[in-house]
């Protein structure tokens, strides 16, 4: 089981790919995204993401509160990452992140209940979800991936 939440899903195509292979292996793969964004085309690149992660078996949660900013990944409850790293280009290949990786059995489950509790007031995205103006976010999201590199 992987549980990731990021405010900021831009990411490279070998990284997509290899997501998506992770939750056809069957692993279970669960991402928890804003529902409100900073900024509307930061979210159409992130929405971009979300039929092909979906297709491969991937949950996608959308916070339904508001804004979050937060950054954690849980792995089987026995791994976790909390930092400042989002899920974009800028983060992995340009600034200066940082993330502290817990083993300990007490702090990654205390990370994954904060995941847990977040989802749990979350909206999990379904396919008739993605029907909705299907045509105009899918090309604005198409669009708005080629720059996912400067974002």
């Amino acid at each position: 089981m992987m549980s990731i939440v990021t405010p900021y899903l831009a990411v490279s195509q070998a990284f997509l790919d290899a997501l998506c292979r992770v939750a056809q292996s069957g692993v279970a793969v669960s991402l928890l995204v804003p529902y409100r964004l900073d900024h509307w085309y930061v979210f159409e690149v992130t929405r971009g993401f979300f039929k092909p992660l979906m297709d491969a078996g991937v949950k996608i949660y959308r916070y339904t509160p508001g804004m979050l900013h937060a950054k954690m990944i849980c792995v089987d409850n026995e791994h976790a990452m909390v930092g400042s790293i989002n899920l974009d280009n800028r983060s992995f290949y340009i600034q200066y992140e940082d993330g502290v990786w817990f083993t300990d059995q007490k702090a990654v489950m205390a990370v994954s209940n904060d995941i847990r509790s977040a989802m749990n007031r979350s909206h999990l995205i379904e396919k008739k979800d993605m029907s909705r103006h299907a045509l105009l976010h899918t090309f604005l999201g198409l669009i708005f991936r080629i720059f996912a590199p400067l974002m």
